[in-house]
């Protein structure tokens, strides 16, 4: 598998009862303790379908599967499963599960909120002349559409390398998006990136570890899980 395959799951009201039967007893705490229904519904569906097409990749049922977290809480498979690197990220309308095989991978997504000051955000954040690029727009939408690229690039970078918004993506300067893949250099590695449109009002990005030939290819799945 050299190429990224971003599995987007659709959210809406199916039955959970399949979904739940294959997740683990961490997995079951983590959902019942989240704030909201649509929230926990999220969740368990997601990592259903998680489970169900790691195990479909390593030929085991998907209650089999064991997920663990590294140093920084990135999410592996434990037991044999390290050759296939994943990553995922939850909105209201679509989760967005990508996976890659032996090439760190990350993905992230973001519901677009013009009532954040974003100005103020890439002044923390970005390099000095990305802010200043951003406080120069006219145009709101062009200045909300540019922020949220860059933002979705940077956590998906992050993410990727197991990070977090102290990750060098977050302070080092990058091209200006589109939605045709780029290569990056980050902390002297190379990084392939993706804006690609992911759901309406939303923007993301995913970034795929060095920068060999690759392709993002999409799947869709239902919300009623796996099985």
């Amino acid at each position: 598998m050299g190429d990224v395959r971003l599995v987007r799951v659709r959210h809406g009201d199916g039955d959970l009862a399949a979904s739940r039967r294959v997740l683990c007893e961490e997995e079951l705490r983590r959902a019942a303790g989240l704030s909201s229904v649509p929230a926990r519904r999220r969740f368990v569906v997601t990592r259903a379908w998680l489970r169900a097409l790691l195990g479909a990749l390593h030929g085991v049922a998907p209650e089999a599967v064991r997920i663990g977290y590294g140093r920084d809480g990135k999410p592996q498979m434990l037991g044999g499963g390290q050759g296939v690197c994943f990553n995922v990220t939850h909105g209201r309308q679509v989760s967005l599960l990508a996976f890659a095989l032996g090439r760190e991978v990350g993905v992230d997504m973001e519901e677009v909120n013009r009532d954040n000051d974003v100005s103020a955000i890439a002044r923390r954040f970005f390099s000095a002349a990305e802010a200043d690029l951003l406080a120069g727009l006219e145009d709101q939408g062009e200045r909300y559409r540019l922020f949220y690229a860059w933002w979705t690039q940077r956590e998906a970078l992050a993410k990727a390398r197991g990070s977090g918004l102290n990750d060098a993506a977050f302070f080092a300067p990058l091209p200006p998006p589109g939605e045709q893949r780029r290569v990056v250099w980050l902390g002297g590695a190379s990084w392939r990136l993706w804006s690609p449109p992911l759901a309406p009002q939303h923007a993301g990005a995913v970034a795929l570890e060095g920068d060999g030939d690759a392709r993002l290819s999409f799947w869709e799945v239902r919300d009623d899980g796996p099985v």
